[in-house]
């Protein structure tokens, strides 16, 4: 019977190995694919472009000669060419979101928590969201706690259910956050990017096992 008690523990503990082999490289993809949204030729434009915009609107607050008029034009150029560069934004978010198929959300949020870049998808679709649709994420605990990190570190979620306008969606949509901070080219942070991976990529694979947290509460298997 202890012979028989150990293979069984044995086995059951190669397939509990195997399940988390599986799962850490899945969430290691996710890591990847955040890092390279943050550091993208078209997120530091985006960034880099808004920095100068900035400066340069307070150099001309300061010591302006120019004519309102013609520092209206000069404002609007400034601000088309931002525009344009967030829609290109947008086009990289909205491609790796098409081509993975494992997250619900991408975004970037700006340094004060709003919404200025989001792609969702349903597991089949993928689609931007339009700028009047954009919401205010400046009071969610992913945001506070992935801006007191430093550098590259990267934020990551317990799991938990997808949550629209403060309200649990339904149908219920299990995540697990991923966030990084972005910087600017005077490498001040500009906000974050953070993607909402669908984690019944891995859950509907548990089966006959349960995943438990650290608190107790478990996934029911699929």
């Amino acid at each position: 019977s202890k012979t028989l008690r150990m293979q069984a523990l044995l086995t059951q503990t190669e397939q509990a190995n195997t399940l988390k082999n599986n799962l850490m490289s899945f969430l290691n993809t996710t890591k990847g694919d955040l890092l390279f949204l943050a550091q993208s030729p078209a997120m530091k434009d985006y960034l880099n472009l808004r920095s100068t915009i900035s400066s340069s609107a307070n150099s001309e607050t300061e010591a302006s000669a120019a004519s309102p008029e013609s520092e209206k034009l000069a404002l609007a150029a400034r601000q088309n060419a931002l525009e344009l560069q967030r829609q290109t934004l947008e086009q990289e978010f909205l491609a790796l979101s098409e081509n993975r198929h494992i997250y619900y959300q991408i975004r970037y949020l700006d340094e004060m928590g709003q919404e200025v870049v989001r792609i969702d998808a349903d597991g089949s679709n993928s689609w931007i969201v339009e700028r009047a649709k954009l919401q205010d994420k400046s009071k969610r605990y992913y945001f506070k706690n992935t801006l007191r990190l430093s550098g590259q570190r990267i934020f990551v979620s317990p799991l938990d259910l997808n949550r629209e306008k403060g309200e649990i969606e339904i149908p219920h949509k299990p995540v697990i956050r991923y966030a990084v901070n972005v910087y600017d080219n005077h490498h001040r942070k500009a906000g974050i990017v953070i993607t909402n991976v669908d984690a019944n990529q891995f859950l509907d694979s548990l089966t006959e096992v349960r995943l438990v947290n650290k608190d107790g509460f478990f996934s029911e298997p699929s």
